[in-house]
C-alpha cells in the first residue's frame, strides 16, 4: 500500500465542492483504493462536469460529444481523468502527456495497473482512454466506469463513451 495521498484539487474533483457535485460512490472509491495502491502518485484532473463544461470540450475539440445529444461519462459522474505527478518518483521532470517515451509510457502503465487491481477488488469494468482516438491522438487521461453501477448519485442511463 503507498502514501500516496489526494491533494484538495483532486478530493474537489471526487467529492464536489460549491460548484460541482462530485462522482458516483463507486468511483470515488475505485479512485481511492486504486491510489493506495499505485506505486505512482497521480492525482484526478477531471471528473464531474456540468453540461456546459461538456459543451465547451465539444466546441474545442477535445471530446466527440456535445453533451446534449450525446452526453458524456463525466456527465453523470461516471467517468475521471487523471495525471500521474512529475514531481517525485519515476516521473520526475517528465512531461506526462509526451507518451512517445518508453518512461513517460512505463508511469501509465502503472497507474493504469493501479485502477485495474482496484476494479477488480471491487467488481467494477473500466475502460480506458487509451481506446478513443480524438484528433489522431489517445485520451490518455480517461478512466470510466461501464456496466453495473450502484446509481444512488447519478441516476441516469449509461451515455455512450466519450
Amino acid at each position: 500500500m503507498s502514501n500516496f495521498k489526494y491533494g484538495k484539487r483532486s478530493k474537489a474533483k471526487l467529492y464536489g465542492d460549491a460548484e460541482h457535485p462530485g462522482v458516483a460512490k463507486e468511483v470515488s472509491e475505485l479512485c481511492e483504493l486504486a491510489l493506495s495502491y499505485s506505486t505512482v502518485d497521480f492525482g484526478i484532473i477531471d471528473g464531474f462536469r456540468l453540461t456546459h463544461e461538456q459543451q465547451h470540450m465539444y466546441k474545442i475539440g477535445n471530446s466527440e460529444l456535445d453533451g446534449i445529444n450525446k452526453l458524456s461519462s463525466h456527465q453523470i459522474g461516471l467517468a475521471i481523468d487523471v495525471l500521474p505527478s512529475n514531481s517525485s518518483g519515476a516521473g520526475k521532470g517528465l512531461d506526462m502527456f509526451d507518451v512517445s517515451t518508453p518512461e513517460v509510457r512505463a508511469v501509465w502503465l502503472e497507474v493504469y495497473r493501479a485502477f485495474m487491481r482496484a476494479a477488480m477488488k471491487l467488481g467494477l469494468s473500466l475502460e480506458f482512454g487509451l481506446g478513443y482516438n480524438i484528433h489522431g491522438g489517445r485520451d490518455w487521461p480517461h478512466i470510466q466506469v461501464v456496466g453495473h453501477v450502484n446509481k444512488s448519485k447519478h441516476d441516469m442511463a449509461l451515455p455512450p463513451r466519450d
